[in-house]
């Protein structure tokens, strides 16, 4: 008995969307991400330009084959391209492993903003794999040497504060600020008589949130005003700014006597319904040898892993004789959030640490105030990576 026609169509329908079923889990476990796009030193610099690194990693279960997707790289406003390859499409992926390209920019007069995008796109238009877009401001500090290979230099742009130790034997901070409000901090060590420049710290602060049936989008802090207060035992820099126009923003550090802790706060403060989906804390970008190496955009796998024995709550690393780190607390400052720490970086460590919303985030009304809590260590040491735990929060 022959199958009538209708009822062949609806089979090969019924198998074709079986055979979608079965091949869906396979395309949506290579997921790629970018997990890290912004200047490999956290700032700029007139002479010699500046290098943008940008990170992608699988964090599927299946591996993304090459020629799959582009990781493009953008120039927004302030800036222009050198020379190199910037719309690279990315090799073979395994689940777990990262490229990462890095770009060579130049500095254009006047003061406009340093913002650069990198897009991570299918090149199949037809995937199921969605774009993704990050979007970087960059520091326009006008240094006249480089910043992390001697002890910390004031640039010849407007400064904030800088910050000395309360009492000189542990660890030091310095405030920058450039022209358009961005904050950079300066992490140094005592190492005997000298002191060591250990991290670059940017940004200070991004928030991830959207106003009501929006999408989420990520905002620096901007600082508007810096005020230091100093007692016999500690010293507090209070910065206070903005995050775009949703948040109003303090960070608070204090460093106190005899310690190479500095303990931060960070108060938010809703300024309309909001829904919030990440807080990112401040990003340690450590420092880079000398030498020179090619920004020429060509993606080359990761090489750096993340193999120190930190916990959920505490990130660390060793830099010559420095130990330094961030930690936070074991609770989170809202309920559905949880944290995430990682240490990722091509050519130079960074860690980067996020509090995160389980789910699609948390809506907040008007008003909302927010304390997040953390850590920040920087200590010369002879001893490994493991001392760092005796800084975790409670």
């Amino acid at each position: 008995m022959r199958t009538p026609h209708f009822i062949q169509r609806s089979l090969q329908g019924i198998a074709f969307a079986l055979l979608l079923f079965a091949l869906s889990p396979a395309l949506s476990a290579q997921r790629l991400v970018i997990e890290y796009f912004g200047e490999e030193r956290g700032h700029s610099e007139v002479e010699t330009g500046i290098v943008v690194v940008g990170i992608v990693r699988n964090v599927g279960t299946a591996s993304s084959p090459a020629e799959t997707f582009r990781f493009r790289c953008y120039p927004l406003s302030g800036l222009d391209y050198t020379f190199g390859e910037t719309m690279p499409t990315l090799p073979a992926i395994s689940p777990g492993e990262a490229v990462a390209c890095r770009w060579n920019l130049s500095l254009k007069s006047g003061t406009s903003p340093a913002l650069i995008a990198a897009l991570l796109e299918p090149l199949d238009r037809k995937s199921q794999n969605i774009a993704q877009t990050q979007i970087a401001s960059i520091p326009r500090l006008r240094m006249r040497r480089p910043l992390l290979t001697t002890a910390p230099v004031a640039p010849a742009v407007r400064t904030a504060s800088q910050l000395p130790p309360p009492h000189p034997d542990r660890v030091q901070i310095q405030l920058l600020q450039d022209e358009q409000g961005s904050a950079t901090l300066l992490l140094s060590a005592r190492e005997g008589e000298t002191w060591t420049p250990s991290a670059t710290l940017f940004p200070l602060l991004r928030v991830k949130s959207a106003n009501t049936g929006q999408s989420g989008w990520s905002e620096n802090f901007r600082l508007s005003e810096a005020k230091v207060t100093r007692t016999a035992t500690a010293t507090t820099l209070l910065l206070i700014g903005t995050i775009g126009t949703r948040w109003a923003s303090e960070i608070e550090l204090e460093i106190k006597r005899d310690t190479a802790a500095v303990e931060g706060k960070i108060r938010l403060t809703s300024r309309r319904p909001v829904t919030l989906e990440e807080v990112c804390l401040p990003t340690f970008l450590t420092p880079l040898d000398s030498g020179s190496r090619t920004a020429d955009g060509v993606p080359k796998k990761v090489t750096l892993t993340d193999a120190n024995p930190g916990t959920s709550s505490l990130k660390a690393e060793k830099v010559g004789g420095v130990l330094m780190g961030i930690a936070v607390s074991e609770t989170a400052p809202l309920s559905g959030f949880r944290a995430e720490l990682n240490r990722t970086g091509f050519l130079n460590p960074i860690l980067t640490t996020k509090w995160i919303s389980e789910g699609s985030g948390r809506p907040l009304p008007a008003g909302t105030k927010i304390v997040v809590p953390f850590r920040l260590f920087s200590i010369s040491t002879a001893g490994g990576v493991t001392d760092a735990r005796r800084f975790s929060l409670p």
